[in-house]
């Protein structure tokens, strides 16, 4: 009696501690499964700031964590196409699609990337929709890889000119666009010609030289067609040692003519004629084959004028 007492009250907390280390290995593993990622992360909320990036993201984009949060998203788009491309897709987001699409982005540096974005929205406590979580994967070499098989697929690999497939589109663009013009009240079409060139001492080159040396001229007479021509002309390579050439814009059939001699014969100074394949001068000859297109004969193509001329042409390698 009269003593003093300490009354103690026990709470067994074990299941709460487990609770708390249960958690807090769950974020360890969320964190490292989020910071090791081979695609970007980055959240942005219903006013396209960004919440979170995470490093992959930043590594893809070039910009720090700090440089990125708190900024609206739209400023990585390469342009006004790509932002507007995304404003729907996180609007269709925010209402629970999932749809991917390609976009191009802008890194810090200025370069240009490929990335394929998949996503989902993001709730909060209340089960509102606060944002949207895009997932990015870097597709730049896949975009480069498609975009040379398309360039290879409508180009000759020897000379990088378009091939025959690509001249036919070509010509048949030309064609339509000459038939919408036949139309009342609209301007007169333009006349354009095709020009089929033939190099006729061709083979000699390779026979005296070898292959490797002919493929090294017919490389220079490309440079040179091109050259040679007005913008918007097209030249292409068929095979061998032939060539076609697509003129627009002609006054008139006259003018197809004189293409074909003032432009393809290359008449100037001597130093500007020589074609050095292995420092042994040669004439080569070409043939020119002209067709043109009249406006009232849209899909009638009449030779007009076909000849061999010699021009002033330095080559090399032909006795």
């Amino acid at each position: 009696q009269g003593g003093r007492a300490i009354l103690s009250i026990n709470r067994d907390v074990t299941a709460r501690k487990r609770a708390d280390a249960a958690l807090r290995e769950s974020e360890h593993k969320f964190r490292t499964l989020i910071e090791s990622m081979s695609e970007g992360l980055l959240q942005v909320d219903n006013d396209d700031r960004i919440c979170f990036a995470n490093d992959r993201f930043c590594e893809m984009t070039g910009y720090a964590h700090e440089e990125l949060l708190g900024k609206n998203a739209s400023h990585l788009l390469l342009d006004e196409e790509g932002r507007e491309l995304v404003r729907r897709a996180n609007k269709q987001r925010r209402q629970g699609s999932t749809d991917s699409y390609e976009v191009q982005l802008r890194r810090k540096s200025g370069a240009v990337i490929w990335t394929l974005v998949g996503g989902a929205p993001v709730g909060n406590a209340d089960g509102e929709v606060s944002g949207v979580m895009g997932v990015y994967t870097d597709i730049t070499e896949r975009k480069r890889a498609e975009e040379q098989l398309l360039h290879n697929a409508f180009h000759d690999a020897l000379t990088g000119l378009p091939n025959r497939a690509l001249f036919l589109d070509h010509l048949q663009l030309v064609l339509r666009r000459a038939g919408q013009r036949k139309r009342p009240g609209r301007e007169e079409a333009p006349l354009f010609a095709v020009l089929f060139l033939d190099f006729d001492r061709f083979k000699v080159v390779n026979d005296s030289l070898g292959h490797s040396e002919g493929d090294k001229l017919l490389v220079l007479i490309a440079r040179r067609l091109e050259a040679s021509l007005r913008p918007g002309d097209v030249v292409a390579r068929l095979g061998g040692d032939e060539f076609t050439l697509l003129v627009d814009g002609l006054r008139d059939a006259s003018d197809a003519l004189g293409v074909a001699l003032s432009r393809l014969c290359w008449n100037g100074p001597e130093d500007e004629l020589t074609l050095t394949v292995n420092a042994q001068p040669a004439l080569l000859v070409h043939s020119i084959a002209v067709w043109r297109l009249l406006e009232e004969r849209q899909r009638e193509a009449t030779i007009v004028a076909g000849h061999s001329t010699t021009c002033a042409v330095t080559t090399a390698g032909v006795g």
